[in-house]
């Protein structure tokens, strides 16, 4: 049985508003973009994207300044955020479908599986249990058909969920070919099958989130909208390039297209923030805003973290978590410098854990006893983010968190450990 992460499972005992009768249920609409950067929000000290309403979101809530991702990459992060477990016992590490053995790699990654099993339990079976409405719209990428789909791990309605980790295309039809690593062969694919001549995937998810809220009456519900923006290909409304172009090169943190990306996914954030507030649901609603890893190098900058995988640019994010009922509360100004270890800790309040009622007991291992203790100091010039695969032999699952060695698969023997004295 899985463990749940605190900052959800909390929402569900968070003092209620005053009411005659029965309490009101927090609903919970959680933002997961793709491959944001920390610093691609004004409200981290940028200066060339817009994003005016995820900067309100970080006004009006909890912001986690040191938060860092479950892994560099999506999948992981993903399996992480649904069952509260680190992604090495889930032996997923890897983005799917892509887990395998590629035999051009000079060191071996340990088992791995192709999709989140059906015996974890998941985040949104728990809220479903207590009785919530539950929604996925957009990117799912921990499996694909005939299984292990939103619909299959506790999600009423899945839409645009499956098993790939990006659009073909983001205007409709959002089809496009795939080539399958290793192998060299292509295979063709469409996240959302139906939509009109022109639509912006940003904007349809956008519409079909607005539409789920609208619809779903009094039923406490959770909202999972994990946008397949900002992740590649680079695609964005000619008009929004157009005014980015218009900035001088030097004064650029991206390239126009992905800066464009951002703010139409703002102006996503915007229309859900503006639909709570309409229906008056705002005072009674828990948003969380995060990202499943940094930003992707080739489209914006990481600076002044390092900036390509495995490295702290792509695994450091932008957490926030805000509510109206903690507008003028000091804990609503308060930044949070939450830290865990890298490579098993989880976005926003990741290093609390909840047990499931009745759960067996799972014995702690070295990495988890890293996220609470910090006994491992190993940062260095080369410090950089490793996958923790505590099935590989000769590997220390304690030094996965980090480590002047790493691989991708799994931490080198070689790298020698620097534990506290």
């Amino acid at each position: 049985m899985g463990h749940l992460l605190i900052f959800a499972t909390a929402l569900l005992v968070l003092p209620d508003a005053p009411a005659v009768g029965a309490p009101v249920r927090t609903n919970i609409v959680l933002f997961l973009i793709d491959d944001l950067g920390w610093k691609d929000v004004r409200c981290n000290g940028g200066s060339y994207y817009q994003t005016p309403n995820v900067d309100r979101l970080a006004r009006e809530g909890v912001r986690f300044t040191n938060a860092y991702a479950a892994c560099a990459l999506c999948s992981p992060t993903r399996a992480a955020i649904m069952t509260g477990k680190y992604p090495a016992r889930l032996l997923l590490t890897e983005w799917l479908p892509s887990g395998r053995w590629n035999p051009k790699a000079k060191l071996r990654e340990g088992r791995f599986v192709r999709a989140l099993p059906m015996e974890e339990f998941t985040l949104a079976e728990a809220l479903r249990e207590a009785g919530y409405r539950t929604a996925s719209i957009g990117k799912w990428h921990l499996g694909s058909e005939p299984f292990s789909l939103p619909q299959h791990h506790g999600f009423d309605i899945n839409i645009a969920g499956n098993g790939h980790g990006a659009p073909g295309n983001y205007f409709f039809p959002y089809d496009g070919d795939w080539a399958i690593p290793t192998t060299g062969l292509r295979a063709r694919w469409n996240v959302l099958p139906d939509g009109q001549p022109g639509e912006y995937l940003t904007d349809r998810l956008t519409d079909e989130a607005v539409a789920f809220i609208r619809d779903n009456g009094n039923r406490p519900f959770f909202l999972y909208l994990p946008h397949y923006a900002v992740h590649t290909p680079l695609q964005a409304k000619p008009e929004m390039i157009a005014k980015y172009e218009k900035i001088p090169e030097d004064q650029r943190q991206g390239k126009p297209a992905y800066a464009a990306m951002v703010e139409s996914m703002d102006q996503s954030v915007g229309r859900v923030m503006d639909t709570l507030r309409e229906l008056g649901l705002e005072q009674n609603t828990v948003v969380i805003f995060t990202s499943d890893n940094g930003g992707f190098y080739n489209a914006t900058s990481n600076a002044p973290l390092r900036a390509n995988r495995p490295r702290e640019g792509t695994s450091r994010q932008t957490g926030f978590l805000a509510s109206r009922r903690w507008r003028g509360n000091d804990a609503a100004k308060s930044r949070l410098p939450l830290s865990t270890q890298r490579g098993n800790h989880r976005p926003v309040p990741v290093s609390m854990w909840r047990r499931r009622a009745n759960a067996p007991h799972l014995p702690t291992c070295k990495a988890q006893q890293l996220a609470i203790t910090s006994r491992c100091r190993c940062r260095t010039s080369s410090w950089t983010h490793a996958h923790v695969i505590p099935e590989v032999k000769r590997t220390n699952p304690s030094c996965g968190a980090r480590n002047r060695r790493a691989t991708r698969g799994f931490v080198s023997p070689s790298a020698p450990l620097r534990p506290a004295s």
